[in-house]
């Protein structure tokens, strides 16, 4: 076989393995034909030599992201099938049916349906923003340079790129730095309340990151954490 003819052969077993789910006998002549022309082996045949061999995690991740779903993350099945089509296996049935349902609720104009996808994708980018605050804020306390208030502080600071008793914020508004920690703090322990009731709900998805983007930090915003660090005095744990 001459080069192309390689490619067109391993194109049509790659076809034939994802039609006939997981085709074990396109997979083995694909197998043989790289090892016997010294070719490297496409991607979907390594997945699938692991599927085979059981060494695989694409069958985990994608009932992981099964569950994610049935908990009420829709936007798992997007996970799904970016996954499936990276790793050229066929998509399981969970995304199967939930895409046929989604696309026949559209074409019939389902409504129920559709304002329950709406309202989810509002729910996940208001997650997103408050699982980012909360991530700045345990890393802040993981450092440990700040106290718990001024941690809240600062991860407001740092997120919303505005300082408290400094710069005027037509969105913002805040008074003080109090009002500003203590609606963090809110924002805290509201995640960690609903990431033990509902641990998939704050699960941000590979194909859709709408969390917000860090920014470059103006010197006066700098200066300010600065300030707050330097004052700031928590306690040390003690060694044992």
């Amino acid at each position: 076989m001459k080069s192309d003819e390689f490619e067109q052969r391993l194109l049509e077993l790659k076809t034939i393995y994802e039609k006939q789910n997981r085709s074990r006998v396109a997979l083995r002549e694909a197998f043989g034909l790289c090892t016997q022309n010294c070719i490297p082996l496409p991607e979907w045949v390594v997945y699938g030599l692991e599927h085979v061999l059981g060494c695989s995690d694409i069958d985990d991740k994608l009932s992981e992201l099964g569950q994610i779903y049935s908990s009420g993350h829709l936007g798992a099945i997007a996970d799904a099938v970016s996954l499936c089509y990276q790793s050229s296996q066929p998509i399981p049935h969970w995304v199967h049916s939930g895409l046929r349902t989604l696309l026949y609720s559209l074409s019939a104009n389902k409504q129920e349906f559709i304002k329950g996808w709406l309202s989810w994708g509002k729910r996940y980018r208001k997650d997103m923003e408050n699982k980012q605050i909360y991530d700045t804020f345990k890393i802040f306390m993981e450092e440990g340079f700040l106290t718990r208030d001024h941690a809240f502080l600062v991860s407001g600071v740092e997120y919303f790129q505005e300082i408290p008793d400094g710069l005027d914020s037509s969105e913002l508004k805040y008074l003080d730095g109090e009002k500003l920690a203590f609606k963090i703090e809110n924002i805290c322990k509201k995640v960690e309340r609903e990431i033990k009731k509902s641990p998939y709900r704050y699960r941000m998805l590979m194909t859709l990151r709408l969390r917000k983007l860090p920014v470059f930090k103006n010197h006066e915003l700098y200066r300010y954490i600065q300030d707050v660090v330097s004052t700031s005095k928590p306690k040390r744990k003690k060694t044992q």
